[in-house]
């Protein structure tokens, strides 16, 4: 048995809890576990950007887009791909530097070359220019209306 003096002693190490900062921590109980959470919604509302582009202005050549990271990628284009023409008629591996009128990629040496392989280069002219206007299009800040008659996640498809 504790004497009178250790009790004392004791009680004057015991912490006092009404003067000290309490963290309390939430904690989940077993059942709780069980309970359902509210599922945060994956799209999440964005300010549209401003509308740069009018939906008449869509083609530029990617050389002079008003649009940074398409003036990087003609610059990619100018840097890693080699000049058709120059290579199967001239034998030369030349970068491109002439942007196709038609469908505003870099796709020649010059326009000299462009109009020797200018047969050759309308298979695939067509979609390439569509592929600009696309990019442009998608950048240009108009309301995507094809997108807003879309089915959302929460159906059930049964």
């Amino acid at each position: 048995m504790l004497s009178r003096t250790s009790r004392a002693t004791a009680r004057s190490f015991r912490p006092n809890f009404s003067q000290s900062a309490v963290i309390v921590t939430p904690r989940r109980t077993f059942l709780s576990l069980f309970k359902s959470k509210p599922n945060p919604s994956p799209f999440q509302p964005v300010t549209p950007p401003p509308v740069t582009l009018a939906p008449d202005e869509l083609f530029h050549p990617l050389s002079q887009s008003p649009f940074p990271d398409l003036r990087e990628r003609a610059e990619r284009v100018k840097t890693m791909s080699i000049c058709p023409v120059s290579v199967e008629r001239y034998n030369e591996r030349v970068r491109p530097t002439f942007d196709c009128p038609d469908c505003g990629w870099p796709a020649h040496k010059d326009q000299q070359r462009w109009e020797e392989g200018r047969e050759e280069h309308t298979e695939y002219c067509e979609r390439l220019r569509e592929v600009n206007e696309d990019d442009h299009d998608l950048r240009s800040g108009r309301r995507m209306s094809e997108f807003e008659g879309m089915p959302s996640e929460s159906m059930s498809t049964t």
